[in-house]
């Protein structure tokens, strides 16, 4: 299981912008790094939306949330 530090790179490198949000597709990127497995875009808005996370805008949530689901 990827620790707190390695969630912490994973969004910080998504989109190599510096800041800890992610859009759905950088949120992709981050996923596949700490999972070293492919997913897609939808199962990851399908995962954000079971925890009632919006999509809409980048996102700042606990990966530990999506790793549950």
């Amino acid at each position: 299981m990827a620790s707190e530090d390695d969630i912490k790179r994973a969004f910080l490198g998504g989109d190599d912008d510096g800041d800890d949000t992610l859009s759905v597709s950088e949120a992709v990127s981050a996923v596949e790094k700490l999972s070293g497995q492919s997913v897609s875009e939808s199962s990851i808005e399908s995962a954000c939306q079971s925890c009632g996370i919006d999509t809409g805008r980048e996102m700042d949530c606990k990966l530990r949330m999506l790793e549950e689901l």
